[in-house]
């Protein structure tokens, strides 16, 4: 069993209150249910209104900014913030095999004591990173079509992903 679980369902694009099918996108962006369990514990606090009100098009660059800072170092850290009013951030600290998650105050938002170091190991939630990020491709492209196609295009582009996979950009792709 691993120690770590992510799971993308349900996207939607519009506003809260006029939520629109991923096919709507355009220019937009796309929000959607995100469950993220640490040792079995629901990470707190995911999106402005709730759980399925969670910012995609972050949590996509989010996976990446995680995977990019652990591959290749023995002990790093990450915070992650969702720059939604009132939400916390996520400290996931890597030690070795180990990554500790915590939610950590940030503006108006509560501390969380009881999710403070709540330990994972690192190749799992590698795994579940790359295995979120390619069900978010599936979604998109499954519910919005073209335009959700584009949609994670667009994103896969800006964050240097393809396929799950965050890409080493070296100088020379850079200049072209």
């Amino acid at each position: 069993m691993s120690s770590v679980s992510i799971a993308v369902a349900d996207p939607w694009t519009g506003a809260f209150d006029e939520r629109e099918p991923v096919g709507a996108v355009g220019d937009g962006h796309v929000h959607a249910r995100l469950t993220l369990r640490v040792a079995g514990r629901p990470l707190p606090g995911l999106g402005f209104f709730g759980p399925d009100d969670v910012c995609l098009d972050h949590w996509l660059a989010a996976f990446c900014e995680l995977r990019e800072t652990f591959e290749g170092r023995a002990s790093a850290e990450c915070v992650i913030d969702d720059h939604e009013q009132g939400s916390p951030k996520y400290r996931f600290r890597r030690e070795g095999a180990r990554v500790f998650v915590s939610v950590i105050p940030y503006g108006s938002s509560q501390p969380d004591p009881g999710f403070h170091d709540v330990e994972c190991l690192t190749a799992d939630l590698i795994t579940e990173i790359d295995a979120a990020l390619a069900a978010i491709e599936a979604l998109a492209i499954r519910k919005g079509g073209d335009a959700g196609e584009l949609w994670w295009r667009d994103l896969a582009m800006g964050t240097h992903l393809d396929r799950g996979r965050v890409l080493q950009v070296s100088s020379a792709d850079e200049e072209e």
